[in-house]
């Protein structure tokens, strides 16, 4: 027979199995400016984006309880800043004046979660950003998606050139149709 911690443990890593959310990383404070985002990424995995991206907004997380969010300055292994959120919640989270390379965030059931938590320590379980993307002055954000098998640095080279209809002509030298999403932000 089940004991109800051992019922309520296996609900959590249930949850954290199927749980996605999406972290975009901004050059600009507040979370705002040209941005790369890691689209759908499950719990407990590292978005990895250059180190001029210091100001992380975590969003659309699938879990049903509360989730902690973590900024690192390596791969997922050294902690800059943390917060915790319930599951409809949204935070911009930054480190001042230090460079941040990774983020990540957990499932948790404790709305004191510690600082002290490791999360990914193989750059295995990182991701890159597939999708990048930039803040108008109105307020909006463009995104673009990354093909699959492309560089992010590539397209952000492209992206602050400015030359938007070559950022995705990678594959077999032809154009890659591409979903331009645009929202205001709310």
């Amino acid at each position: 027979m089940f004991k109800a911690t051992q019922v309520a443990f296996s609900l959590v890593i249930l949850a954290t199995l199927a749980a996605a959310g999406d972290i975009c990383a901004y050059t600009s404070r507040g979370c705002v400016g040209t941005f790369g985002c890691c689209i759908n990424i499950p719990a407990n995995v590292c978005c990895l984006y250059p180190d001029n991206y210091g100001w992380s907004n975590l969003k659309n997380m699938t879990s049903n309880g509360n989730w902690w969010a973590s900024m690192y300055s390596d791969t997922c292994q050294t902690l800059l800043a943390g917060s915790v959120a319930s599951a409809d919640g949204q935070i911009c989270l930054g480190a001042w004046d230090v460079p941040a390379r990774s983020t990540s965030w957990r499932v948790t059931t404790n709305t004191n979660a510690k600082r002290s938590i490791t999360v990914n320590q193989e750059a295995a379980q990182c991701m890159s950003p597939n999708v990048i993307g930039f803040t108008t002055d109105s307020g909006e954000e463009r995104l673009f998606r990354i093909p699959d098998g492309t560089r992010f640095e590539d397209a952000e080279k492209f992206l602050e050139e400015g030359q938007f209809e070559e950022l995705f002509k990678y594959e077999k030298g032809q154009p890659v149709v591409f979903e331009a999403v645009t929202k205001q932000l709310g």
